[in-house]
């Protein structure tokens, strides 16, 4: 017995087995073939923009500092984490990108025990254990442009 997913990476195409809907499961028998309908949704893009007036991600990025990491990405109806991508990258900023379904909650997690993580103004600073996780509902009409940037600011080291 298998649940059947999809990989959809940067297709604009949500992966119903992260986003708990559309699931299929089939049965397998040796020697025997199977056939079945999967269906997927579009996604909406979310953008994230991670500020770094200091320069420290590009700094320990090209001194290879072991345990100089941040991650970025949401965390699905079913638990499961998905990374965000690079859009762009800069020694001052990082954009990233994460595809999330329209009408269904998720949260946004942004998470470093290295970086000290806060908000956009630099203000409330992340537990370096927990993170910041936000709580993510893109309106079912909503249209691309209509999805706020959400903004974090590495504001220095733990």
């Amino acid at each position: 017995r298998y649940t059947v997913c999809i990989e959809t990476t940067g297709s604009g195409y949500l992966d119903p087995c992260q986003w708990g809907y559309g699931l299929v499961t089939v049965d397998v028998q040796a020697g025997s073939s199977v056939a079945s309908h999967l269906s997927v949704r579009r996604g909406v893009w979310l953008h994230v923009e991670v500020n770094d007036p200091q320069g420290l991600l590009d700094e320990h990025e090209q001194k290879r500092t072991p345990a100089a990491e941040m991650i970025v990405g949401t965390i699905g109806a079913n638990g499961s984490f998905r990374p965000a991508s690079i859009k762009n990258k800069s020694r001052n900023k990082r954009e990233l990108v994460l595809l999330v379904p329209r009408g269904v909650p998720s949260k946004l997690l942004a998470k470093s025990s290295f970086y000290a993580l806060s908000d956009e103004r630099g203000a409330g600073v992340a537990d370096k254990d927990r993170g910041h996780k936000e709580d993510i509902l893109v309106p079912v009409d909503a249209k691309a442009e209509d999805v706020p940037v959400r903004r974090f600011r590495i504001v220095g080291l733990h």
